[in-house]
């Protein structure tokens, strides 16, 4: 049997986020109080060295119809609802298996839920620790959020997975297992 490659692109389409880790390899940039952004104009960059919505629409309006998974992650990518339409534009054209999102879940309103169900394959999220362990290179609440985010995305019938950070305080079986 001839084995199938598939190829996947990882696209931090944002490094704004509202949560403040310590050791973001993304080397996001804070945005406070847990809202969402607005954005004036499609032909601008929200942040400088970003691409505009238009831009990021010229790139996928580029790719081909390729067997590839687009795995949108950031910052936080639900931070800028221009993002939201950008996922959906990509599903349309690619598929629906052919999209994943990784993102804390800050912003997994009822009604990005709705707009997302059945537009991407998985959504992961970050989780380190059990809600009820202090991390201190977290924010004080993210273990809870995070888990928070995980059952409303199973309640809503997403596939979902978990991706943990791998740091001196979780390095444990027993806490890796949990």
């Amino acid at each position: 049997m001839q084995a199938k490659f598939r190829t996947g692109v990882v696209w931090n389409i944002t490094r704004l986020c509202p949560i403040a880790c310590t050791f973001c390899c993304m080397s996001a940039v804070h945005v406070k109080d847990f809202q969402q952004i607005e954005t004036k104009d499609d032909n601008a960059p929200v942040l400088a060295g970003e691409l505009s919505f238009n831009q990021q629409m010229e790139i996928i309006n580029q790719m081909g119809a390729e067997d590839f998974k687009i795995d949108f992650s950031g910052g936080d990518v639900l931070i800028n609802p221009r993002n939201i339409d950008l996922i959906l534009y990509a599903s349309a054209k690619f598929g629906s298996d052919n999209i994943g999102l990784s993102l804390p879940g800050t912003f997994l309103t009822k009604e990005i839920l709705r707009r997302l169900l059945g537009k991407v394959s998985d959504v992961e999220i970050t989780l380190d620790n059990l809600p009820y362990v202090k991390d201190s290179s977290r924010p004080l609440d993210y273990p809870k959020m995070a888990t928070e985010s995980l059952k409303k995305l199973i309640d809503y019938d997403f596939t979902v997975g978990v991706q943990t950070v791998l740091k001196q305080a979780n390095m444990n079986r027993e806490i890796l297992k949990n």
